[in-house]
Order: structure tokens, then sequence, then C-alpha cells
């Protein structure tokens, strides 16, 4: 397969098809002028059937300029000899004239084919068994590209199709005119690989399944941010092995390295499930136990899960902040521990490349913020101010969203770095003993009087009643 590939035939020896030419009498491909200048990107055996995709490059001068275009089908052999399928060649020129890339079939003669147009559009086309008409599926392919691999299996009878990958740009390779013969042997460059994002798509009864649920297409947030958090982008799979029912099947892919790309490079191999829900987990993946001693009062800290622009609207695209913030408290609640302080900061400080187009929508920020922290799970969790809270001049937006954190000191809004507060005592002594926690507002490194006669208050009342203390901030409580 590739670029000025060759069919190559195994008996007991590999033996490249011929030409059908006078004197040949072995299976060979046809006569045809266009053919010698093919480049086969995909092949699959449909029972007995060989099946193959080609494409030839095309060169049209037009004056000083030349246009770059492809023709292409599929090749057919069911032991009779090579020859263009032009059934398929029907199907491929019903709405423009696209060009295969990847075929795929099963025992019983079913097959399918990824085709798109010169314009970009993506198709696939099926047929239910051999001698059957190729047709477009009922609902267009809905990825960005072609699939640039594709599996089928049977669903009820039905014959379904699973894309992923894309056909690559081929062009630039395609281009290249070939060397004189000698040594060294002239360098010809591989097809590549196709450029992410990349998805994987199961063909339903009604449509199509993106199986990965994954990809972020939400795109940058408005207002020309300098920085913001993407959505967690899975790897491409370039290669996929499904049963015949679709229920379960391997796929092997990763990111390319590009060439402005040195360095970064992925590969993996996946399971697929279908119904997605595994009984048994994954090999290798497993959970442990941390030791809790009765009594004691165990307590989480973390902090830094900030985005880096406005990402209230990316609540769904599984950004970094958010996955980072929510495990956490899923495992601190998991171990059981009392209270979960989180030190922030958790919105942006919103750099822009530019003058801002848009305003920071800390309202909508600051409730996505919210909502995250309701997730501890039965733990209770507690913020500490952080500077990217303080808006429009001071914190009363961060206090009202956080009101159940300053039950007892109501009333403080409005008076510049207030939002201090002691968290509440369990109501159960079985949650770890007597610890007291206090939380400080030291934004920008500040401690007003009235917070520092409150803090020193509450731990002489602590030393008073035999209890430890945690004071937990935002700043650097050294400096």
């Amino acid at each position: 397969m590739g670029q000025g590939g060759v069919l190559l035939r195994y008996g007991k020896t590999w033996t490249q098809e011929p030409v059908c030419e006078e004197g040949v009498s072995e299976p060979c491909l046809p006569a045809n002028a266009e053919l010698a200048d093919a480049s086969f990107t995909s092949i699959a055996f449909a029972g007995s059937e060989a099946i193959v995709a080609y494409r030839v490059p095309h060169f049209t001068y037009n004056g000083s300029s030349s246009v770059f275009s492809y023709t292409g089908g599929l090749l057919v052999n069911n032991g009779s000899g090579w020859q263009v399928d032009a059934g398929a060649a029907s199907a491929l020129a019903v709405e423009a004239q696209d060009i295969p890339w990847a075929v795929a079939a099963l025992p019983d003669g079913g097959a399918a084919m990824s085709a798109e147009s010169a314009a970009g559009v993506a198709h696939v086309f099926e047929r239910n068994s051999a001698g059957a008409p190729w047709e477009a599926t009922a609902q267009p392919y809905p990825g960005y590209n072609a699939p640039g691999v594709l599996a089928i299996f049977r669903e009820a009878g039905a014959l379904r199709v699973i894309g992923s990958g894309a056909v690559p740009n081929t062009a630039h390779e395609d281009e290249q005119t070939a060397a004189p013969a000698g040594f060294p042997p002239p360098l010809v460059k591989r097809y590549p690989l196709a450029e992410p994002p990349v998805f994987l798509l199961r063909q339903t009864a009604s449509g199509w399944s993106e199986e990965e649920h994954d990809h972020d297409e939400v795109g940058p947030p408005a207002g020309n941010y300098a920085n913001y958090d993407k959505g967690y982008e899975p790897d491409p799979i370039w290669a996929m092995l499904i049963s015949p029912t679709g229920t379960e099947g391997w796929g092997v892919g990763g990111f390319p390295r590009g060439e402005s790309e040195a360095g970064y490079e992925t590969s993996d191999i996946s399971r697929y499930a279908f119904p997605h829900a595994e009984t048994t987990p994954p090999p290798g993946v497993g959970n442990s136990t941390v030791p809790v001693e009765p009594g004691k009062a165990l307590f989480a800290i973390g902090g830094n899960a900030q985005c880096a622009g406005p990402c209230a609207a990316r609540a769904n695209a599984r950004i970094g902040p958010d996955v980072w913030l929510s495990t956490a408290l899923k495992r601190a609640n998991a171990i059981g521990v009392r209270d979960f302080l989180f030190t922030g900061p958790r919105l942006t400080g919103g750099q822009t490349l530019v003058k801002a187009t848009l305003e920071i929508p800390y309202e909508e920020e600051l409730g996505r913020y919210a909502q995250l922290l309701a997730r501890g799970e039965g733990t209770p969790v507690y913020a500490a101010a952080s500077p990217t809270d303080y808006v429009n001049g001071g914190e009363c937006l961060f206090e009202e969203t956080f009101a159940q954190f300053f039950e007892t000191a109501k009333g403080r809004c409005g008076s510049g770095h207030d939002a201090y507060y002691a968290v509440p005592a369990p109501v159960s002594a079985s949650a770890g003993g007597k610890v007291r926690a206090l939380v400080l507002d030291d934004v920008g490194g500040i401690v007003g009087t009235n917070q520092l006669e409150w803090l020193k208050a509450e731990l002489s009342s602590a030393e008073h009643d035999g209890e430890p203390a945690i004071v937990a901030g935002n700043a650097d409580l050294n400096a």
C-alpha cells in the first residue's frame, strides 16, 4: 500500500501482479494507462474477493500554473482477474467525483469504503453483499474528514461501520518528481498520517455516535485571551480490529510527531467495548486503601486548579482544572477526610493578547467554582479567597457565592479583605476529634488589623480549649 504501490500475490512466493498485455495469462491488472501511476491506499477481503482502493494524481497545466487533482476508484478480484469496480465508480460519481481511501469487508461479502470529494466532503459507502450495489450511508458521515480507517460488523443482520482516523493530505508527496535511479536510492517521502482532531464514529440505526465522548469542540473562549484550557483530547486511533458483532475490539494509535513538533509523540493501544461498560477492570488497574487511624481528624489541602481563561462555558469539555479538582475531591471523600481546604485560585486572571473584547463573566465563573466545590460527595469543602476573586474592588461576589462559609461573619462584606472565617466544627464526634480550622483572607499578602485580632483570638481560644489548629490561606504565609 502507498504511493506508487504494487500488488503482490502470494502462492509459495511473493509475485508482483503484472499488467495485462499480450502473452500474460496469469491474473493481471487491467491494461489501463491510468493505473500505471496509481497509488494503493487500502486493501480488504470480502470472502474470496479482494478489494483495493486506488488514487491517481493528475497535473493540469494552465498557462504558467498547474492544477493538482486526483481520480480514483476500486479494483476488485474475485478469482477471475483484476478489474475496476464499475458499481463503485457509479456511486462515487453521484454527488461529486469522490476519491476513495479506506476499504473494509466481511467474509459474507459485505463491504464499506470511505471517500471524499475534492472539496473535502466526507462520505461512507456500503454494499450489503457481494454483487449488491454500492450506496452512501443513510445518514452522512459527520466527521471533519472522511475516515482513514474502517471496521465493519453486523448488528441484527444490518451492516454497520466504525470509522476513525482521517484521510491525510497526500498532495505534497504525490507532487514529488521521481529522481533518477542510483545509489543511494532517491528518497520518496511516505504518505503522512492525517492531522488531528480525529474521531471514532459508530454507525447506528438512527445516525452516528461519537464513541470516545471526550473531544473538545467548544473552541477558545471569546475575547482573544492569551491562554485558555483546552479540553481533554484522546489519542487518535489509526487502526482497528472489531469483533463480528461490534461489541468489542482493539485500536492502536497516538499523536504523530510533526516536523515542527520534535519530541512530541504518543502511542497507545485501546480496548473497545460496546455497550460501554466493562465487567472487569483493565489489567494493572486497581484500588488501594489509605490507612485511617480511628479518632484522628483528617484534612485534605489543595490549590491551584485555576483556569487560564474564562472557563465556565466549558463545563462539559473536561478541561484540566475541572478534572484535577473534581478528582481530588472524590479521592479525599473516599479516604474519609473531615474537611477539604482549597487554597485557590480558581478564577482566571484574564490576560489577553490585545485589549479584551469581553469582560470576564465573574458571576458565571464563580457559579461554576461553587458547582465544582459542591462535588465533595459528603466531604465539606472550604475555599480561601485569592487575588482573582477580588472583583470591582472587593470580595462581595465571592462571599455571596459562598455564603455558607460566612455564617459567623455576616455583614462584613465591603470593608476589604474580610473573607476570613472559621470552619464549622463537625456535628459528629466520630469525624475525628476537635481540630479548629481557620481560613484567612490574605489576598495580596495583606492581613488587616481586624483580621489579625480575630486570628489571635481564635488561636488563643483553641489553646485554652486544648484544640490543635490549622490555618489556611492563599498567600505565602511565611512571607
